[in-house]
């Protein structure tokens, strides 16, 4: 593992990425993790994967050499497989409960993204860590430059030592550290109870969009791909009747001239009468003038969008799952208290539990807080963002700029958005305000 900075190549490769982030003067956004140099230009996070080998395990799996360059410009160089990233995503979600983590596709469905597997994989594993970076949480988190730090085994022993062994007063902590510029209240059982039930009425809210968008975009996707295949295939079948329809005409008569064909005494030519038209300008269309399907369609652009955006969904899905998983171990950890407390002999002292069963109860509230007030907002804002970048580049590419269906599309995506997932329905609606102020 190799760790320097661009700013200070001099220094050795093993300061610590604080030390040289400090070789040139920087300031960073208080609500993003984007950072800007002393002349106010944009640094953002590099990331890239570069030999990949597979000797070493029999050609069982490949390992690359990952390197990330953070926007303090300090390198990091480690070797990291397909199951690194995934053990990363595992920890992630430990950490990051109810918030939105990229997804990272099983191997069966990447497989088919590139030309060949090690393709496919870099593709894949790309596209993760880039995400990752941008999300400010994650780019601050210690699991995160951890695994940038380490190569694969070090990567595994640090997660089973350091990571694997937190417990919920370590987590919660470090889930608040996460996000600075975010207000989020502590829990309190005796004043919070009606903020709680408000807050599972928002989560239930937030849940029940996510399904139900979900299998909106399940089907759209489903018949954009459809759609996809019979334009193909009709196209292909276009494609053979121009060509028949250009065959007929070149080649009319040529093996038999029946236009100069002589019958007994009578020699006939008639020209113009056997003038035949071809079709494939009129099936396939020509310079300036689109064939029966228009112009090509593109629908590949769509539907990778739209599977994009699928993946995303089911990914939040199940973080807001997660808070379920906090609810059962705050409620193990309580159990255990209660049967510990009139024990005489115990492992475990009754204070660590109690700080334990609390720390359990506010993390599980700080998660469903953040979740309804923070993230899923922002998550639909971004959803709806790249889905309309989307349309409009497909739009465009198909119809063209001065189209008077890219002109409405521009003006419908610059319209104010709604306020709520539903304006007819005021119940489900995801409230925005600070957590700190009571949510009702």
């Amino acid at each position: 593992m190799r760790v320097n900075s661009r700013n200070s190549r001099s220094s050795s490769t093993s300061s610590s990425p604080k030390r040289a982030s400090l070789s040139r003067k920087r300031f960073v956004l208080p609500d993003s993790h984007r950072e800007y140099d002393e002349d106010g230009v944009f640094r953002s996070w590099s990331v890239s994967l570069s030999n990949p080998k597979n000797k070493a395990t029999f050609g069982k799996k490949y390992v690359w050499t990952v390197m990330v360059i953070d926007p303090a410009g300090v390198e990091y160089s480690s070797r990291k497989s397909y199951g690194d990233c995934k053990l990363l995503r595992r920890e992630l979600a430990r950490s990051f409960p109810a918030t939105f983590l990229p997804p990272l596709p099983d191997k069966h469905t990447y497989c088919a993204l590139g030309k060949t597997k090690v393709d496919s994989e870099s593709m894949v594993l790309s596209k993760f860590l880039q995400r990752c970076t941008q999300r400010s949480n994650i780019g601050r988190s210690q699991v995160f430059l951890t695994f940038l730090r380490r190569d694969g085994s070090q990567w595994e022993q640090a997660v089973k030592k350091d990571f694997s062994t937190r417990s919920v007063a370590q987590l919660c902590r470090q889930y608040r550290d996460s996000f600075p510029d975010r207000e989020l209240p502590e829990f309190d059982p005796e004043k919070d109870i009606a903020r709680n039930e408000g807050v599972e009425d928002r989560l239930g809210a937030a849940k029940a969009f996510l399904k139900d968008h979900s299998t909106a975009l399940k089907k759209l996707l489903h018949n954009m791909e459809r759609a996809d295949a019979k334009l193909k295939a009709a196209s292909k079948a276009l494609a053979n009747a121009a060509s028949e329809s250009e065959e007929i005409k070149d080649n009319q008569g040529g093996r038999v001239d029946v236009r100069r064909a002589s019958c007994g005494w009578v020699h006939q030519v008639h020209p113009d009468t056997y003038n035949r038209v071809g079709l494939s300008a009129a099936l396939m269309g020509c310079e300036g003038e689109p064939g029966l399907l228009g112009a090509d369609t593109h629908l590949g652009m769509l539907i990778q969008g739209v599977q994009d955006e699928l993946a995303d969904c089911r990914a939040m899905e199940a973080s807001i799952a997660q808070t379920e998983d906090l609810r059962r171990i705050a409620r193990k950890l309580e159990s255990k208290l209660n049967s510990q407390k009139n024990k005489k002999d115990r492992k475990v002292s009754v204070e660590a539990l109690q700080l334990e069963a609390a720390s359990a109860l506010d993390f599980e509230w700080v998660a469903k807080c953040n979740a309804v007030v923070y993230e899923v907002p922002e998550f639909i804002k971004r959803k709806v963002a790249a889905y309309n970048r989307m349309a409009l580049e497909w739009v465009n590419t198909v119809r063209g700029p001065e189209s008077i269906i890219t002109r409405t599309l521009k003006l419908e995506a610059t319209a104010s958005p709604r306020n709520s997932f539903d304006e007819d329905d005021d119940d489900v609606d995801i409230p925005v305000e600070v957590a700190g102020a009571e949510v009702k």
